[in-house]
């Protein structure tokens, strides 16, 4: 890929007249194999079980947490905790939203997931969840800032790396107004599936108030046929990798120093601000007619 991606460059300082949109990043045989290789591992193929192998992903999160807990922390770093907030107003049917996000659950094997050690190494283990327990709170007697507080103490609990790493709370803020507060280990999830997840939900919500839900289990690539494919596909280039890289390392590395303005802290924090910047919506514009058209997302 590294390969292919300096072709597209030099093909574009090369041809002043070469637009990017005419540029193919995969080809349409590649794309063909990747389809194929989603319907071979359709859920209903795979067999779960205990033990399963986790993906490199989660290999590296495992360590991280099993280094740091008790070293850098006194439990799991919570910094891979990724929250769901969702503010939601009207008259809630707390029994409906809670079968909802049961109903993801139950969907989804990784959101039963927990991580488990056997001879210091992570598997994985999908458990059977009967129900989803969502908590609730009643804070319509408190103020904002000490609402935010809860909120921000909800996400910043440690997980259990061998339980599921998915847990909620609804906050009741007002006669009619909630907050829904799920939270889900980065292990298992990225942003851009909470955000997903988070319109699944309100779609199954929406259903069960109509009394239209079906259950609709099924999904097109189970996390566990994924790893598979990961660890098949890239095992086929380990001796092209390692050919590359033993040269690359072979004559030692020096650290990179970067000048800052102020010491690096011992153990690691996390604070920080955030920064906005405007792109022109022309600019966006074009960048969604490339995604459309190369099959890529920018997410």
């Amino acid at each position: 890929m590294a390969a292919r991606l300096k072709n597209i460059i030099y093909q574009i300082i090369e041809n002043d007249e070469i637009s990017v949109s005419e540029i193919e990043l995969i080809t349409q045989d590649e794309r063909n194999e990747i389809n194929d290789a989603i319907t071979d591992y359709r859920r209903s193929n795979l067999a779960l079980e205990k033990n399963i192998p986790v993906s490199y992903h989660q290999e590296r999160l495992w360590f991280i947490d099993k280094f740091e807990t008790g070293y850098l922390y006194e439990n799991s770093p919570v910094y891979h905790n990724l929250p769901l907030v969702l503010n939601l107003n009207g008259d809630l049917n707390r029994g409906a939203l809670e079968k909802s996000i049961h109903a993801i659950v139950q969907k989804y094997g990784i959101l039963r997931t927990g991580i488990v050690s056997i001879d210091e190494r992570p598997f994985q283990n999908i458990h059977e969840v009967s129900t989803f327990n969502l908590e609730f709170q009643d804070v319509r007697s408190q103020g904002a800032a000490q609402i935010e507080n809860l909120v921000l103490k909800e996400v910043n609990l440690p997980f259990d790396l061998e339980k599921p790493l998915i847990r909620g709370r609804l906050f009741q803020t007002d006669k009619s107004a909630y907050k829904l507060v799920l939270v889900f280990h980065h292990i298992m999830v990225d942003r851009y599936s909470v955000r997903k997840l988070s319109e699944e939900i309100i779609s199954i919500y929406d259903d069960y108030l109509s009394v239209s839900y079906e259950e609709r289990f099924e999904t097109a690539l189970d996390y566990t046929g994924f790893l598979s494919w990961q660890k098949q596909s890239l095992s086929k280039l380990d001796t092209h990798f390692l050919s590359y890289w033993k040269p690359q390392l072979s004559e030692g590395l020096k650290p990179l120093e970067l000048s800052t303005d102020r010491p690096r802290a011992t153990v690691h924090t996390y604070t920080g601000a955030y920064v906005d910047v405007s792109i022109p919506l022309a600019l966006v514009a074009k960048l969604r007619a490339y995604e459309l058209k190369s099959q890529i997302s920018a997410e």
